[in-house]
């Protein structure tokens, strides 16, 4: 090989570090963090203010659970519109002008109490979020460091659950009368974070530039296209190359691991949404809990539940992967089925606790658990997805979310309330936390067919004779 092809491969290899500090790319990384966190608190503003919300909105149980979900609605819209997007390369443009509108359409709550308005309006929100929501994690596994890129995917994969918590713990600390003020103190912090971005140059956004050479192979660098993926790195003094042929979407829908652990996810949420929608009306109403007891005894119970389970129980979680070595390791599969199996037990405590105080302590392992187990599933879609189909990949996993997990979830405990409220309203919570069966079985399964995978590829690689499959650049090309 010549001095001056090696030259031109160390300098292809040294390129990003140069164009792409470490430094901006944490920066971009917490700015996406905090508005994750703050577009998912909407959910939590309108729980802690359930009954302001509707007596002014003249809404019934059913009325609440559409307007709870209309978000979701959006949401499934945007995964659909947005899905081909993401193989643009002004993603800095299209990522800046949703979350611009997405903390603008928030001050409407202000104007006006007309319910269809306000349906519109939160359906405009989850559809201009939904992009935001799709890219980050792209973004970080495209632009992750790689000794954090784990913990990165771990604190993605739990803002959901947390801003929710943040937004609960914003409406009950201020005036629950004035609920639509709390909305635009979230639209003003979203256009606030939303602004920083525009200080980052377009080329961090961009999906020219593919980190998975320059960090993880660490001998070379990658070029891909649309049909094939080269590695080309040193070997015995020459340079060689690595080809292997792209996946297709046809490959993600037949992967069992893709669709249990999308299941997964979506049953968690749809746990979690009606949870943090009427965890305070089923408190007071069905388990008759006084008014000041509630000031006193719930809200400082079930705010640290819903603040430190979701939080501390995904960076447990992600630790215990990355211990493990990664969701890419046989172990993770275990980590998954006992945290799943915990869940479930943790749920039974939900549903047959009379006491709050008991409910929320198994509130808190529910959240802990379920949000440990997340970044696992996190990890299990993104790696199942191929790098070429990234975008589209997140856009359906997304979709699921929604159309399985966030959206029936409020509506199907409204219709459920209206319908037993005076025969038996405790029904419809247990039937909607008895749902998590089906995403204990489904963690089952995902974690059988991951081993499964994860142990084949093992042989596979223990089989293959080292560079085989090596061919030379000029007789590939």
């Amino acid at each position: 090989m010549s001095d001056e092809n090696k030259e031109k491969l160390v300098e292809e290899k040294e390129k990003p570090h140069e164009q792409f500090s470490r430094p901006a790319r944490l920066c971009i990384f917490l700015i996406f963090i905090a508005l994750s966190i703050i577009m998912s608190g909407d959910n939590g503003v309108l729980s802690s203010s359930k009954k302001q919300v509707r007596r002014d909105l003249q809404l019934d149980e059913k009325g609440y659970g559409i307007f709870g979900s209309s978000a979701s609605a959006g949401r499934m819209f945007g995964s659909v519109m947005f899905m081909g997007l993401l193989q643009t390369d002004r993603r800095k443009l299209l990522t800046c002008i949703c979350i611009f509108i997405n903390g603008s359409a928030f001050f409407m709550y202000s104007l006006t109490f007309n319910r269809w308005i306000l349906y519109c309006v939160r359906f405009l929100i989850g559809t201009v979020r939904i992009y935001p929501h799709i890219y980050i994690p792209v973004w970080v596994d495209q632009f992750g460091i790689k000794k954090l890129k784990t913990m990165m995917m771990t604190v993605i994969n739990i803002t959901s659950p947390l801003g929710q918590t943040v937004g609960y713990v914003l409406g009950t600390i201020n005036e629950p009368d004035k609920w639509y003020l709390n909305y635009m103190i979230v639209g003003g912090l979203i256009l606030s974070f939303g602004s920083l971005l525009l200080f980052f140059p377009a080329k961090f956004f961009s999906a020219k530039y593919n980190f998975l050479g320059y960090e993880e192979e660490g001998k070379g660098f990658v070029k891909e296209t649309a049909d094939w993926k080269q590695t080309t790195f040193f070997e015995n003094g020459e340079m060689k190359v690595k080809t292997k042929k792209q996946g297709s979407m046809l490959e993600i829908i037949k992967n069992p691991v893709y669709c249990l652990s999308a299941f997964v996810k979506a049953n968690c949420l749809f746990c979690f949404q009606v949870i943090h929608l009427n965890i305070t009306s089923y408190v007071i109403d069905d388990l008759k809990m006084p008014e000041e007891e509630k000031t006193t005894k719930f809200l400082p119970l079930y705010g640290s539940a819903s603040v430190f389970g979701p939080f501390v129980g995904g960076m447990f979680g992600g630790a215990c992967v990355s211990f493990v070595g990664g969701y890419e390791k046989k172990k993770s599969a275990f980590f998954l089925a006992g945290f799943a199996l915990v869940t479930l037990f943790s749920s039974f405590i939900v549903i047959y606790s009379d006491s709050a105080v008991y409910m929320c302590i198994g509130l808190f392992l529910f959240f802990f658990f379920a949000s440990a187990l997340l970044p696992i599933i996190g990890g299990y879609v993104v790696s199942s997805i191929p790098r070429e189909h990234k975008g589209a990949g997140s856009s359906l996993n997304l979709l699921i979310t929604n159309l399985l997990g966030n959206l029936p979830g409020p509506i199907l405990y409204g219709f459920l309330k209206d319908n037993f409220r005076d025969t038996n309203p405790r029904l419809p919570w247990k039937i909607i936390i008895h749902m998590f069966t089906f995403g204990f079985l489904s963690s089952l399964g995902s974690a059988y067919f991951r081993y499964k995978e994860l142990s084949k590829i093992e042989e596979e690689e223990n089989k293959e004779p080292e560079g085989q499959e090596l061919k030379d650049v000029e007789n590939k090309a």
